[in-house]
């Protein structure tokens, strides 16, 4: 029925590394694990005390963001660029263009590391050719605490990320974002992997991408974002999997009948600027920016708790969705073993070595401190 209804509806870093080229795959010791330090912020210092902000030539940064204007990783960015804007009397702003209206996130970023754009907000995935060892993040089951992920990745990875990065991308990161935990939406109740055997569900292209459906139990089927709306009401796929503000923000509970709380994968970007265009700016500027999104990355966490709870509240009141957890009989064990006998039949080569070593790194971390 709903289906039927929806088609009829129808940095902090003053980096001096900047050239832009292909650049070797680098599988230097994990972030964090003391190869560069702390990862705490480096070639920066707090703007109290420093010249007046509201003094200094404008900038207008433009700031690319796939992700719609409703979704809250972009409203906290829009709070963000309010407040900049007001704080400095107008001197900095920013124009961001969210929902892909600028093109894909691949073309966003190729548009920020030639400067086309200035600046904007990036999922990990797309360094994956340039840093294979981050693809450790990505594996399913890593994290499982949100805001102690977070706090790893702005606190201890960052300044090992910048040094990872900026030679082969040109770009910088200032902190890192997340709209949050993957969980499949499906229109069958799912409640162990045996449950999706067969089913069709959207991934991306890349394998650990598609790992993520093998781990739950379905077929990966790559399709583009645009195209899983339209898959989704004729029946051509099955389900999908993101964070649950994503079934709100995309009107997924028109086409779908189950959430199931899986909570797989951490979805990981980042906010990068082009890297010429950061170390050209003045160095107080460089050190307001920093501070601004720390900030940010805080809101950002804030504004997805809020709009996760929101939309959990509406899924069955509101958008006759059934949510299945663990208290309702989802058996997340059996995912995560799923999980680790997929990861050792698909990722114990010696090539991943230095996946697993990003991956340890940051579990041993999170363990510690959560």
């Amino acid at each position: 029925m709903k289906r039927f209804l929806a088609m009829a509806l129808a940095l902090t870093m003053a980096l001096s590394l900047t050239a832009c080229g292909g650049g070797t795959p680098n599988t230097n010791n994990a972030p964090g694990s003391g190869s560069a330090g702390s990862g705490s912020p480096s070639g920066s210092s707090s703007p109290s005390g420093a010249a007046d902000i509201t003094q200094g030539d404008k900038l207008n940064i433009k700031w690319y963001a796939v992700l719609p204007d409703n979704h809250p990783t972009i409203t906290a960015y829009a709070a963000l660029f309010d407040e900049i804007k007001e704080e400095t009397n107008g001197r900095i702003t920013f124009t961001m263009t969210a929902g892909g209206v600028l093109g894909t996130e691949q073309e966003g970023f190729d548009m920020i590391r030639d400067g086309t754009v200035d600046g904007g907000m990036m999922n990990t995935s797309y360094y994956e050719s340039y840093v294979p060892s981050s693809q450790g993040w990505m594996m399913p089951f890593t994290f499982t605490d949100y805001e102690i992920a977070l706090k790893y990745f702005n606190e201890v990875a960052l300044a090992d990320w910048n040094a990872e990065i900026t030679s082969a991308t040109n770009t910088v990161a200032v902190n890192a974002v997340s709209p949050g935990f993957r969980c499949l939406t499906i229109n069958s109740p799912v409640y162990k992997p045996a449950d999706a055997a067969g089913l069709r569900i959207r991934s991306m292209e890349s394998p650990m991408s598609q790992s993520y459906v093998s781990v739950i139990g379905g077929v990966p089927v790559p399709l583009a974002w645009a195209e899983v709306y339209m898959g989704l009401s004729t029946g051509s796929i099955s389900g999908q999997e993101n964070p649950i503000a994503h079934i709100e923000t995309y009107n997924l509970f028109e086409v779908q009948d189950y959430l199931v709380m899986t909570e797989h994968a951490l979805i990981l970007s980042w906010s990068i600027f082009n890297a010429d265009f950061w170390n050209g700016l003045a160095e107080t500027d460089r050190a307001y920016l920093t501070e601004k999104f720390v900030k940010e990355a805080q809101m950002s966490i804030e504004s997805v708790n809020k709009a996760t709870e929101e939309t959990f509240d509406k899924l069955e009141s509101e958008y006759n969705m059934t949510v299945i957890t663990p208290d309702s009989g989802l058996d997340k064990q059996a995912f995560i073993d799923n999980a680790d006998k997929f990861l050792k039949e698909n990722f114990t080569a010696p090539e991943y070595d230095s996946w697993w070593e990003y991956r340890n790194a940051a579990v041993e971390w999170c363990e510690a401190n959560g």
